[in-house]
């Protein structure tokens, strides 16, 4: 009987047998399957596709089959017996298929209709900016890859990306835009920050120009929890995360060279005479979005005359710093300022 079976009638005579209406004959022929069947197959799946998975599935059964001594088999009319041996059969394919769904490219569970995403590789020498269809950017860096839908969903917008990207997010509260490479997922409602996660590099990084964005590990199981992702890095501008995924290394702290998010708060070609120290700070935060902790009490003292044209963030510190005798150093999130006052 082995070789005239083939996968469809051996479904039915599964269907059969969990319906109580088989033979003794084909009752026995199931039960023998069941025997032969290793179970070591469920630790030999590979990445293959689904139907790939089923036919491995099925040779190994066929090849179980042939094998088998159906003479050689008693107390076989233990009805429940039997529902237990064609149930743990048809677990043992189901649970192949799981396996191998939940092991896939994500982009299949969301993109399985092909016809509705957009593929895109920038094999240019130089960055090409894409305009998505809530208006968002992304401004792709040479030898990287983005997908997409061509239409966003009702609840979130998606793109996964391979290699560097700097993306400015429209705002939009009610569908937060996820970034999903191999190793993070970035989630936003309306920001620029820019990703970079190339397969060769062991280092995957991300940069907040504005706004806020939360950084977690991508797992299969985050991109069915993305509103509760677990642990997770809240990022503000001119911060940064760099994350070593051969080493699980974290690191999050301020980008080397912070820039001026808000142009009428730039501090440009303005100069201060007998100015509060403690106000020029203040508006040194504002300017770039970056918190920087004193000691009010003892800094409410000092005044400075000065002027600011294009120095960067710390040339400034640095002049304030010595105009009042005080040090300041880097932490993971701000800066802190430390000084005994002015007298």
């Amino acid at each position: 009987m082995s070789e005239n079976m083939n996968s469809s009638k051996f479904q039915i005579l599964l269907d059969k047998y969990l319906q109580g209406k088989c033979t003794p004959e084909e009752e026995e022929l199931v039960v023998s399957w069941y025997n032969k069947i290793s179970a070591d197959d469920q630790s030999q799946q590979q990445e293959v596709s689904e139907a790939q998975t089923e036919k491995r599935i099925w040779n190994s059964i066929q090849a179980k089959v042939s094998e088998a001594d159906v003479k050689d088999q008693s107390n076989w009319r233990n009805r429940g017996w039997y529902y237990s041996a064609a149930a743990a059969i048809i677990l043992l394919i189901t649970f192949s298929a799981l396996f191998l769904f939940l092991n896939q490219d994500p982009r299949a569970a969301y993109y399985a209709d092909t016809d509705a995403l957009i593929e895109y590789t920038n094999g240019k020498e130089y960055p090409q900016t894409l305009v998505l269809e809530d208006g968002s950017e992304v401004e792709l860096q040479p030898n990287s890859e983005i997908s997409y839908q061509k239409k966003f969903g009702a609840s979130k917008r998606e793109v996964y990306l391979k290699g560097e990207a700097f993306f400015r997010i429209t705002k939009d509260a009610s569908r937060p835009f996820y970034v999903y490479t191999e190793e993070v997922t970035t989630r936003v409602l309306g920001t620029s920050f820019l990703v970079k996660a190339y397969d060769e590099e062991e280092e995957v990084s991300v940069v907040v120009r504005t706004g806020k964005v939360s950084v977690y590990k991508s797992t299969h199981e985050a991109t069915d929890k993305q509103d509760n992702p677990g642990q997770e890095i809240i990022l503000t501008p001119n911060q940064q995360v760099v994350i070593n995924t051969a080493k699980e290394k974290v690191e999050r702290g301020l980008i080397a060279n912070p820039k001026v998010i808000s142009e009428d708060l730039s501090l440009r070609m303005v100069e201060y005479q007998g100015a509060s120290v403690v106000e020029i700070l203040k508006a040194i935060e504002k300017s770039y979005g970056i918190s920087i902790s004193y000691d009010k009490e003892k800094l409410s003292s000092c005044q400075l005359t000065t002027s600011f044209t294009d120095e960067g963030l710390y040339e400034r510190l640095d002049i304030i710093s010595t105009a009042i005798n005080a040090t300041y150093r880097k932490t993971d999130s701000y800066i802190l300022i430390e000084s005994e006052g002015c007298k």
